[in-house]
């Protein structure tokens, strides 16, 4: 039979208008939403879960499941749920990147496409390197390798840096941005810039962090919602939403099909008798927040309200245990398990509280109790007083308010292995740390990678 072509595609043909760059761009966001995938579930359950405050695991009943990386077994998911796509996505990025100057189209076309890919490769190279340790840098689609080695940290984090300078040259800002699309949820320079401003506080370069911070602050493009629920409501979400600096943006489910998403709900714990989302299907679910978490808050923390001890049936007060969170309202369009939350992946109280860290690392504690001050006082409590701390104090301090403000928000490990906590609690909840309990500071890479890439080695202790 003689077949009949209707229509084909390559790269002589295809990478020459806006729209093809905005597809590409788009094939590299899609790899890290879609059911199951990369952030539709797992950063809770490797960021929240694994810290001091979370509960839980994931369909199981066990308080540190393998999904926290504190048991010998490979968690799940690695491979068919992070490790995959993170890299499908980098691949797609490195496409934008390598065609998009060919393009017949405006160089501010081009330029802000090509930041865009070098902002999200960015954010995938971090959580790899935050999660996995030093990767592989692969920066061509053109790259055939057989073997591909592991960069150093310090490689790593120096791509990060200039990938991320360079987008932040390169992009718009949201009021620009949102001039000019309705595509909300792409990378803009204040993006840009709050992921660098992560970058150099992991490791450490407190005057860089401080500085990029302020830039976010000064532009006068974000500002904190006046009511901490606010910011997670589904009905704000968009370019109004002031403090979102750069979301993940889900659709959920639409015509009767799951699209991309959020699918934490499933698996939040809630009692049998305490069911006032009905429309999402009951997993088995237990990741929670700890009890000793929700007793860490002032009485009169506005946070707290948004974690349920007492609920009532039948007129009947009932004790939750643990908290149920309601952190997240429900989709009330979900076809059952997911929904088109946004995951919010940076936000002006990260930045305050980024720079604040900083400033008192670098000795100017009153100016990083004003950053911190800002963020209590949103939340309904009193100013912190600079006579009341000293450089350590207040960095306990400021991780303790991260946590009031950031939790289940995918940032508590990161956090943790900054703050050098990390390891004693993997001693403290680990049922067989062992005598190498740091083997758990990284997650295992999949054994489909090691056999696909000699060049890399596996994590020690796995």
């Amino acid at each position: 039979m003689e077949e009949k072509i209707y229509g084909s595609v390559n790269d002589d043909t295809f990478w020459n208008t806006e729209a093809d760059l905005n597809a590409g761009i788009a094939a590299a966001y899609s790899q890290l939403g879609a059911r199951f995938r990369a952030f539709s579930i797992w950063q809770y359950a490797i960021e929240d879960l694994s810290t001091d405050y979370g509960y839980g695991g994931y369909r199981d009943t066990y308080p540190f499941s393998n999904y926290t990386g504190w048991s010998s077994t490979e968690p799940q998911a690695i491979e068919w749920g992070i490790w995959s796509f993170f890299w499908k996505s980098l691949s797609f990025s490195n496409k934008v990147i390598e065609e998009a100057p060919g393009a017949d189209v405006s160089q501010e076309i081009i330029d802000q496409y090509t930041g865009e890919a070098k902002a999200l490769r960015s954010l995938v190279y971090f959580y790899l390197i935050n999660w996995f340790g030093e990767v592989p840098l692969v920066t061509s689609t053109t790259d055939s390798r057989f073997s591909i080695p592991r960069a150093t940290l310090q490689e790593n984090y120096a791509f990060l840096e200039q990938d991320l300078e360079e987008a932040v040259m390169l992009l718009m800002t949201k009021s620009e941005l949102s001039a000019t699309t309705d595509e909300y949820g792409r990378a803009t320079k204040g993006a840009a810039q709050a992921l660098l401003t992560k970058v150099y506080l992991q490791q450490g370069k407190w005057t860089e962090a401080a500085s990029v911070a302020g830039s976010i602050i000064e532009s006068g493009e974000y500002s904190l919602y006046a009511d901490y629920a606010d910011i997670f409501n589904m009905s704000n979400e968009g370019f109004q939403n002031q403090e979102v600096i750069w979301p993940l943006a889900f659709i959920g489910a639409g015509g009767g099909l799951e699209i991309n998403g959020h699918f934490l709900f499933p698996y939040l714990y809630r009692p049998e008798d305490f069911d006032p989302f009905p429309e999402y299907n009951q997993w088995d679910g237990d990741m929670a927040v700890t009890n000793d978490f929700y007793d860490s808050f002032e009485a009169e923390d506005e946070r707290r309200t948004l974690l349920l001890r007492e609920y009532e049936v039948d007129g009947n007060v009932m004790i939750s245990d643990p908290p149920v969170m309601m952190k997240y309202p429900a989709d009330p369009t979900t076809e059952g398990s997911i929904s088109g939350n946004d995951f919010i992946i940076f936000r002006f109280a990260d930045v305050l509280l980024m720079r604040a860290e900083s400033l008192n690392e670098l000795g100017s504690i009153a100016e990083a109790l004003g950053l911190v001050n800002q963020v209590r006082n949103r939340a309904g409590l009193n100013d912190l007083l600079a006579q009341d701390f000293d450089v350590n104090s207040l960095r306990s301090h400021i991780f303790q308010e991260r946590k009031w403000e950031l939790y289940f928000e995918g940032k508590g490990r990161q956090d943790m292995q900054r703050q050098g906590t990390l390891l004693d609690h993997i001693i403290t909840v680990s049922v067989d740390a062992g005598a190498n309990p740091e083997r758990y500071l990284k997650l295992p890479i999949p054994l489909k990678a090691l056999s696909q890439n000699p060049g890399l080695i596996q994590n020690p202790g796995f």
